[in-house]
């Protein structure tokens, strides 16, 4: 497809750019951000959502409440079966232990109902040597699993820890949940390496490898295919911050 392609060949052409005008990633305060990118497999909440995959997403913080940041996001993804648009809108507490985000988010598979998601995430730095967070999420059903209408509740724990240099960063991880609601439960574990980088203090492209181990899925006596052995996959994308 030409915005796969196109998407793609942005993200080569910045990352090349890298070995002329590299630096680490920095911090920023701008509060905009539009990304685009391609995803091999999208991985959400250890199932494989989408494949061969081109994505925007925009997010942003819309304003504040008192001590809240209220934030907002849409993504849109052009999978080759069914086209996915997901929104979220919520709330970011800072606090000396830890940032609390709490949002609720819409999914939206083409050919199928809305399904809306409650989430929150803890996240915290003990001792500034890894991040962790520790989320929660409660779910009115899923179309990934054939349109799975059953209440489905998954708690997970990622655990990630970013090494810096002068052109660029890379960052190790992972990420282990468990889905309660269906016939069965379902468990998840998510292994990731990317490497991130800003060209010319715009754009941001980054690069992850991703491998999932993950149960079957069993809903209304239908198995459905899981990622055995630590399957692999690439994501890829660029965004820019204003």
């Amino acid at each position: 497809m030409n915005m796969k392609n196109t998407i793609k060949t942005t993200i080569l052409l910045l990352l090349a750019a890298t070995v002329v005008n590299g630096q680490g990633v920095q911090n920023t305060k701008d509060q905009n951000v539009v990304e685009f990118g391609y995803y091999e497999q999208r991985i959400y909440r250890g199932q494989v959502d989408a494949t061969d995959a081109a994505y925007v997403k925009a997010s942003s913080e819309v304003g504040t409440l008192r001590n809240l940041s209220i934030v907002g996001s849409v993504e849109l993804v052009e999978d080759n079966s069914r086209d996915q648009l997901h929104a979220s809108l919520g709330t970011v507490l800072s606090t000396p232990i830890g940032d609390i985000d709490t949002r609720l988010i819409a999914h939206k598979t083409e050919g199928s109902d809305f399904t809306f998601e409650l989430e929150g995430q803890y996240k915290v730095s003990p001792f500034d040597f890894v991040d962790a967070n520790f989320s929660l999420s409660l779910e009115n059903g899923s179309n990934t699993i054939d349109y799975s209408t059953q209440t489905i509740y998954t708690p997970a724990l990622n655990i990630s820890k970013t090494f810096t240099s002068s052109y660029f960063d890379l960052v190790l991880g992972g990420e282990i949940g468990k889905s309660y609601g269906l016939e069965d439960s379902f468990q998840y574990i998510q292994l990731y390496t990317r490497v991130e980088t800003i060209i010319n203090d715009k754009a941001h492209v980054y690069v992850q490898f991703n491998w999932l181990d993950n149960d079957d899925v069993v809903y209304d006596s239908t198995t459905f295919a899981s990622s055995e052995n630590f399957d692999s996959s690439i994501q890829a994308g660029v965004s820019f911050n204003f």
